[in-house]
């Protein structure tokens, strides 16, 4: 069974988003242009919009680079590489 690839959101104003946006593609995700259809969003300013809403991840742009350094996708059963943005950083 194929797993559906993984949709990611990459606000404009991350650093290096150009990067992340080949990395996430080359890797066999999509970087989404909207985050209205995805779970998954990077970038530390979508905090306090998006960190309550059910079904909405915010994630710091690092995890990219995380998930590609340890070899495999980071979810909450890896804490996320304690990359999930809890507003305290």
């Amino acid at each position: 069974m194929t797993e559906a690839p993984l949709a990611i959101y990459i606000d404009m104003a991350v650093p290096d988003r150009d990067r992340l946006v080949k990395l996430v593609t080359d890797y066999g995700g999509i970087a989404n242009p909207s985050y209205s259809s995805v779970s998954f969003m990077l970038g530390q300013n979508l905090f306090k919009q998006y960190s309550h809403k059910k079904g909405k991840i915010v994630l710091d742009a690092r995890w990219v680079d995380e998930c590609i350094r340890i070899g495999c996708l980071q979810d909450r059963h890896t804490n996320w590489a304690g990359c999930k943005v809890t507003g305290t950083e």
